[in-house]
């Protein structure tokens, strides 16, 4: 099993241009606020990091991620776990979710549920285009 990693440092590998790893970590993540719920993992949660060197480019890696050479892995995962949930989440796999206009409940609405859209405000303007 793999070794819990919350933070790795980089330089340890090694690398020459070129060269690259692939890594199996472990890591603990920090519970996540998102869409009014909160996600708190309580076990360890396996994660893969690849990492790979550029060749001809600078030595300084440019990452919110890297602190002197340090990744966090801790805040990368947490980043990662965030962007793999789904944008609409839903209270169980048959729910039609809600009206992003009025808020109705879809399922109970049904499926002739709609509005009228609205104009693209950037496109005001050419409305006081007469052509006479």
């Amino acid at each position: 099993m793999a070794q819990r990693t919350d933070v790795f440092d980089l330089a340890a590998l090694g690398l020459t241009p070129g060269e690259g790893r692939r890594l199996d970590l472990v890591v603990g993540l920090d519970p996540l606020d998102f869409g009014g719920e909160t996600y708190a993992p309580e076990a360890l949660v396996p994660a893969r990091l690849e990492v790979s060197k550029m060749t001809g480019g600078g030595d300084e890696l440019s990452s919110p991620y890297v602190q002197g050479g340090d990744l966090e892995v801790r805040a990368w995962a947490r980043d990662a776990l965030a962007l793999a949930l789904p944008s609409q989440i839903l209270c169980r796999e048959d729910c039609a979710g809600l009206c992003p206009i009025c808020g109705a409940d879809l399922n109970a609405a049904g499926p002739d549920h709609g509005h009228e859209s609205t104009p693209d405000p950037r496109w005001s303007k050419l409305d006081e285009l007469r052509f006479e």
